[in-house]
């Protein structure tokens, strides 16, 4: 049903099959988002009975349109290289203060970092960017911001953990308990 295409194109981190799932509405320059990828992580590496479904929800402009767009497209290629990148992308910074004094070449200098960690993740690179712009990634981007209306999420991070909705970063202990419902 509905959490089949929620799923579809979203990069999954932990077992894809796992019985238990947390959907999490990111965004890699959010300093929030990089708190609560902590303590997912920490979920993650206790339990085998749960997947994240990362949700990228591209709301900072060039911020966050290519890191976004890679991670969806690196899922066409390999979801572990996929789960990598977000992984990189949460817990390295991929653009320097110097690359904000120039806003009219942001993006371009947010996407050539993104795609030197791509490569490091082990990605072909070509294949990235062109998948970064074709229409798996244009149909999961209208997915998140669909579901995002449909939730009435306007921010990140949110997550939904067994149908109950959790704006702002929740801490481990509060994943914990939601995954008991």
């Amino acid at each position: 049903g509905n959490s089949d295409t929620m799923i579809a194109d979203a990069p999954v981190m932990g077992a894809q099959d796992a019985e238990k799932t947390i959907f999490v509405w990111t965004d890699y320059s959010c300093p929030y988002c990089r708190r609560v990828h902590g303590e997912i992580d920490r979920v993650l590496a206790e339990r085998d009975d749960v997947r994240v479904v990362v949700k990228n929800f591209s709301i900072h402009g060039d911020l966050s349109d290519a890191p976004a767009r890679a991670v969806i497209a690196a899922k066409i290629q390999d979801n572990a290289k996929a789960a990598a990148l977000v992984e990189t992308l949460m817990t390295h910074e991929y653009y320097s203060q110097d690359d904000m004094k120039d806003r009219s070449k942001l993006g371009e200098k947010v996407k050539a970092n993104v795609l030197k960690f791509a490569k490091e993740a082990g990605l072909d690179t070509k294949q990235l960017e062109a998948d970064m712009q074709g229409e798996v990634v244009t149909r999961e981007l209208a997915n998140v911001r669909g579901m995002a209306q449909e939730f009435e999420i306007n921010g990140t991070p949110f997550l939904i953990i067994n149908e109950q909705a959790f704006p702002g970063a929740i801490p481990y202990t509060q994943i914990i308990n939601a995954l008991k419902k």
